[in-house]
């Protein structure tokens, strides 16, 4: 069974293309929540969600500053946590936290 989850990259602290004026906008982001039972699954859902998010946050072409590429990180972090958080499944907190550790250290 397809899920749909609706997740608002906020933009309080960043610009996205659609949200350029400081407005939110829906990433919708569908999965088989059975894929959510084996770590591989999971790690599959995530890479998807992480990359249909990076699409939707990215908003310049080509070359680009320092400050931009500091913009889309923040909105695809943002919003990459707020779907995990919506998504609710241990194995995809799992992977997730284990992206945001390696990031980190």
């Amino acid at each position: 069974m397809k899920n749909t989850v609706i997740a608002l990259a906020l933009t309080g602290l960043v610009a996205t293309p659609m949200a350029y004026a400081g407005e939110s906008f829906p990433i919708e982001f569908q999965f088989d929540r059975s894929e959510l039972n084996t770590d591989k699954g999971a790690s599959e859902v995530y890479k998807r969600l992480r990359n249909q998010v990076k699409d939707a946050c990215e908003f310049t072409n080509g070359r680009r500053g320092v400050s931009a590429m500091n913009i889309e990180k923040k909105c695809i972090d943002q919003a990459v946590e707020t779907t995990v958080k919506k998504i609710n499944a241990k194995s995809l907190h799992a992977v997730h936290d284990s992206q945001v550790n390696s990031q980190i250290g």
